[in-house]
């Protein structure tokens, strides 16, 4: 890890968490950012797996409701899940800009 401007790596993490907002590239652009800037800044290493995490897990949660559209109960489900991408996604973009480590409530750490 090398000496950098604190500000340059809050700007990198909290543009990891507001990729999320991108629709069907929002996980592989927090990918190309968490690969080319985790050597370089601690924080966004650190940021960009619990983004990635999140996203990854929001991924599995909606192929898991799909079978639930037949019910009726599924349609409601993934919008609420997508309300709750969105809003943590900000929130976590907004702790990131602040230089704080965020953690999402529900998230699968499958990257480690």
């Amino acid at each position: 890890m090398r000496i950098y401007d604190e500000s340059e790596a809050r700007n990198w993490a909290t543009a990891c968490h507001l990729c999320g907002l991108v629709p069907h590239v929002g996980l592989l652009l927090t990918l190309i950012i968490f690969l080319s800037k985790k050597e370089e800044y601690e924080f966004v290493a650190d940021q960009g797996k619990e983004a990635l995490n999140f996203q990854l897990t929001l991924i599995i949660i909606a192929f898991c409701l799909i079978p639930l559209i037949i019910l009726i109960i599924g349609i409601p489900l993934i919008i609420l899940l997508g309300f709750a991408g969105i809003i943590l996604s900000i929130v976590g973009a907004v702790s990131a800009s602040s230089g704080n480590y965020y953690r999402y409530p529900f998230n699968f750490r499958l990257i480690k």
